[in-house]
Formats: C-alpha cells, structure tokens, sequence
C-alpha cells in the first residue's frame, strides 16, 4: 500500500535513511514491477561512509590476522547456508536464471574461502647477506580505505568476490559504491558479512549518481579504486583516480571474439557459442559481439547455430526451466532493442 520499499545506506554497520529526494528503480527483471528503491546518496552521506572507513582503519589493520580471517571463515558459512535465498536475489532484480544466479554467488564464495587464507598470502620474505654486510626483509602491510565501483551484472561476484574479501582482510577498509539497478543483493550480503562479526567502519556501502561518485576518485582519505564496468567510463576513473594520487585497477569491457576453422566440431562449436553469446543474459564477458567462420563450414555452422538458438528456453528467470532470462530493466530492453537484430552476414574467405 505505501509503494516499493526504500532502501537505506550502511555506514557504520548501520542502516541509515538518506535524506536524499531522489530515488532509483530496483525492479523485478522479469516482471517489471519496482520492488524497491535505491537512495541517490548526498555528498555528505557518501563523504560520510568514507570517514567510517577512515576511522575503522587503525584499529582494525592493527588486529591480528587471525582475527580478520576468523571473520572470513563465518562469512564463508553464512554465504552458504543463504545460497538460495542470495540466488533467488540475484535472479530478481537482475535476470539471470537460477543456475547463473546461484554462480554468481559461489564466485564470490570462492574468494572469500582465499581470503581465509591470508596468514599465508601476507607472509613477507627475508634474506642474508644480499649483499656484503647487508640483509633484506620484505613486510606486507594494509595501505587503507579503498573504494569499489561495481556493474549490475555481477551483483555478489564483483563486491564481494573481486574486491572486499582480500580487500579488507590483508587489513584495509573499503567504501561500496553498489550498483543502482540492482543493490539489493550487495546490501544483503553486506548484513551477512556484519553478523559474522565485521567491526564497525570496515565496509561501507551507498548508492548515489555518477555525480556523487566522483567524490570517490578525489577524497584524500581515499587510497585506491577498484572499478568494473564500461571503458568509456573506466577511462575516466583511470584518469582522474590516478590524477589524484590514487592506486587504480580499472577492469572494462572485455568482449571477446569467435573465429571458428573447417577442422573445428562444428556442433560442439555451436554450443559453446550460443552459451557464450545468451549465458547470463548475455551480461557477461564471454559474450561475441564478433564471429568469423570460415567459408567452406559457414552454411553448416549457421545451421547449428540457428538450431540451438531456436532451443534455448526463454522464460521467467527464476523458473527452473528457464536458460535464457530477461534483461535487467526497460531501458535496457529499449537499447538491446535498438542494437539487435540479425545483422548482415560478411563472409571472409580464409
């Protein structure tokens, strides 16, 4: 009755209302009902999250390793007795289906069991006598509050797979800018990664425009970027993060192309590259945007190709049925729309 639920901000390992006026959309992807609404976080509350994390830093890179990873390892429990309620998520408001959804998560357990791992990866070296009268001792140590910047199509994976855990273990802190279209998984992680015992400050997590996410590539608390997502957009956290002194690791497109050769199997061929093109709503990086085949097996090939197309069961995506889910919004929709279309066939004769 009072319409889609407003979401809330973490700072602190607490869940604050934005004083914000605008709000983004979270729908359901295979519905499009607006289930929530994402805060379109003020600059004060984006510095905000990044002072807590400024904060918490001291103490807890002072804390033992074996204190953070024992953090790690209830994390680790909690992901895996909330599998399915974290894929159903994933599935929801971005359109995966189960089995892709559920992935998702288990990429970003994976790291999180490395990441139990850390007394062994924070070992330094040593060595005598490098040279005459002269010894070397090499320390790992934690830099401090690094940022995140984070696509819609990984929702779990990118946080808290590629960025958080060995982030914050190796004794960083580390602000999330989540994705607007769909935080609502990042945001149920977070609360699981707090009720396995994360001291306050340690992760911090928004939502907010590009605008407010500028705040993140120039805060002088601010020691690193970690960003995944468009070149165009990558380029200019490139830039303007590392301008500002900033470590950056700055992970864009990376669309791949298919060249297929007469000896291939042909059908075996055709298979992997419909899974590549349609696997997670063709939201993942395998995706061809470019195939080449060669002239003597292309009317074979294309044969196949049509055939398991034609098959691929598009549907709800969270049924269990379902191989091909919907897109992650309207708009999406809308540009897919615009883009597609069997384009004209080039052959090269090879």
């Amino acid at each position: 009755m009072g319409g889609p639920r407003r979401l809330r901000y973490c700072v602190n390992n607490e869940w604050r209302e934005s004083k914000t006026t605008k709000y983004m959309p979270v729908t359901n992807s295979s519905t499009g009902e607006v289930m929530a609404e994402a805060p379109c976080c003020t600059v004060e509350e984006v510095n905000s999250a990044v002072a807590a994390a400024a904060a918490a830093f001291p103490e807890w890179s002072f804390k033992p390793i074996q204190q953070r990873t024992e953090v790690m390892f209830r994390f680790r429990a909690l992901l895996e007795s909330h599998l399915d309620e974290l894929t159903l998520s994933v599935s929801k408001e971005l359109g995966k289906n189960i089995e892709e959804a559920r992935g998702d998560i288990i990429k970003a357990m994976e790291v999180v069991e490395m990441a139990c791992g850390a007394p062994i990866l924070m070992q330094g070296d040593a060595l005598m006598n490098v040279s005459t009268g002269h010894d070397t001792v090499m320390y790992r140590e934690a830099v401090g509050v690094f940022a995140g910047i984070v696509p819609f199509n990984f929702p779990a994976m990118i946080p808290f797979g590629w960025m958080i855990p060995l982030c914050i273990t190796l004794g960083n802190t580390f602000v999330l800018k989540a994705a607007s279209l769909t935080p609502q998984t990042a945001m149920r992680v977070l609360e699981l990664l707090i009720e396995a015992g994360l001291p306050k400050g340690v992760v911090n997590l928004v939502t907010c425009s590009r605008n407010e996410a500028e705040l993140l590539l120039k805060h002088p608390d601010i020691r690193g970027i970690s960003y995944v997502g468009s070149t165009s957009v990558g380029l200019h956290i490139y830039s303007t993060a590392a301008a500002n002194g900033k470590r950056v690791q700055a992970l864009c497109e990376a669309k791949n192309h298919g060249l297929v050769l007469r000896d291939a199997s042909l059908e075996r061929a055709a298979l992997g590259i419909i899974n590549s093109t349609f696997g997670c709503a063709g939201m993942r990086c395998m995706a061809l945007p470019s195939l080449c085949v060669e002239e003597t097996c292309a009317d074979e090939f294309v044969g196949y190709l049509v055939k398991y197309a034609k098959q691929r069961k598009i549907g709800c995506a969270y049924l269990p049925e379902t191989e091909l889910g919907p897109v992650v919004s309207a708009e999406h929709k809308e540009s897919v729309r615009a883009d597609s279309g069997w384009p004209e066939c080039r052959r090269a004769r090879l």
